[in-house]
């Protein structure tokens, strides 16, 4: 497995298995492609499309973000076992097209619906909270946005909120034009994101760096917390690295840099930043906004282009956002 998912590869593995199930679970569309005139195999089809998707996001994404979404049996029965259920039974009828089901069609439509809606909601908020989850880690290891290996997680998750937005408007409104624009709309960020996962975000060399750090090179409490003494100590070291080499002129400047300059590890350099300094991506473009006003002072011609790759930015709209959301 990924590092670093292969320390606790008996928690991940099944998760990857459940990818696995994801993948193959599309595969439950194929009736409709046998009996698109069925009334049968359309309800199994807009049934399938209302539910898989927001399973699959909770399914798939909670071990990875310990996102404690649905983590008792009886949530689990209580949400999966009913829609699943209903819709292996209509599996036959879908399979042989034709329009028995007819009689029973507004009650499935009813089970689906108040499914569909809290699996919705749930999905939702998972999508929330990863969103959450990876700009905290942006902001505690990242100066710049485009550094970040989640850098394509905002995509991501659009899109899932899209595809599920997409299905719900197909079962209300029972469009089945959309079904072909919400298929070629998945496959089309299906291979996006393949393409962004097969192209590594940073080197190896980087992502190894943290466990070349000595973990005894910060004292610390039982807490796992930096005790008082060497915290001052070790935001003494962090700001006077800063004010003397200014390493955040280098755009790819990140957490584990620093950690390396100051002879400590990622955990404690974060927990400073976040007490004394804001935080390690907001205290970082602090300084690079400290030096662009100092560079523009000294250079009155100098673009905005200029004063932002001069101070670090990667960017111009980079410079631009953070100058505005900076308080003198």
């Amino acid at each position: 497995m990924c590092r670093p998912y292969d320390d606790n590869w008996r928690r991940y593995y099944p998760s990857r298995r459940r990818m696995t199930v994801f993948y193959l679970l599309s595969l439950s569309c194929i009736p409709y492609i046998i009996h698109p005139d069925s009334p049968d195999t359309w309800l199994f089809t807009e049934s399938c499309l209302l539910v898989y998707p927001s399973i699959s996001v909770v399914l798939c994404m909670s071990p990875y973000f310990d996102l404690n979404m649905l983590t008792t049996r009886k949530k689990r029965l209580f949400f999966y076992c009913p829609p699943y259920t209903l819709l292996i039974l209509m599996l036959p009828f879908a399979l042989t097209g034709g329009d028995n089901l007819a009689a029973v069609k507004p009650y499935v439509q009813l089970v689906i619906f108040v499914y569909g809606v809290l699996l919705t909601l749930v999905s939702f908020r998972s999508i929330s909270r990863l969103y959450k989850v990876t700009n905290d880690y942006l902001l505690d290891n990242y100066s710049n946005d485009s550094d970040s290996p989640f850098r394509n997680s905002g995509m991501a998750l659009n899109c899932t909120f899209m595809i599920v937005v997409l299905f719900w408007l197909i079962f209300l409104f029972d469009w089945k034009w959309l079904l072909t624009v919400a298929f070629i709309f998945s496959a089309a960020i299906s291979l996006e994101m393949l393409k962004r996962i097969l192209h590594p975000s940073i080197p190896l060399e980087e992502s190894k760096r943290e466990e070349e750090v000595a973990d005894d090179m910060v004292i610390y409490n039982e807490s796992g917390k930096v005790e008082l003494a060497r915290e001052q100590d070790l935001y003494e070291k962090i700001t006077n690295y800063m004010n003397e080499t200014k390493p955040f002129l280098d755009s790819h400047f990140n957490l584990a840099d620093l950690s390396t300059a100051v002879g400590s590890n990622r955990t404690y350099v974060s927990q400073v930043c976040k007490k004394r300094l804001g935080g390690f991506y907001n205290y970082i473009n602090k300084c690079r906004i400290e030096y662009a006003r100092e560079f523009q002072k000294n250079n009155p011609g100098a673009s905005q282009d200029d004063i932002a790759i001069a101070s670090g930015f990667n960017y111009r709209q980079t410079y631009q956002r953070v100058l505005k959301n900076t308080k003198d």
